[in-house]
């Protein structure tokens, strides 16, 4: 992920942003971003997802604290299921 980043601020390419995050990410675990703004997962890879989350700040480092608010935990608009209650094992398992 570093070498991604220094690369990015390298070429003038210093606010990083949600979506730059998820693929950096991604990139770095060989997964895929799902550059969705729905949904649980930002990034599957096999049996496991992530959600990722990028803040601004004015210190990053020297912030103490960071209020993250999350409120895309609809499985309506994840891993592809059109309708996750219809089978609840299957989404379990894809979850």
């Amino acid at each position: 992920m570093a070498k991604q980043f220094v690369h990015r601020i390298a070429i003038g390419h210093a606010d990083i942003t949600g979506d730059d995050f998820g693929t950096i990410f991604a990139n770095s675990i060989d997964g895929m971003h799902r550059e969705s703004p729905l949904g649980v997962a930002d990034v599957p890879k096999e049996n496991c997802a992530w959600s990722v989350k990028t803040v601004k700040g004015k210190k990053p480092f020297g912030s103490e604290r960071v209020r993250l608010i999350s409120g895309r935990n609809s499985l309506d608009y994840s891993m592809g299921i059109s309708n996750p209650r219809a089978d609840p094992v299957a989404t379990g398992r894809a979850v």
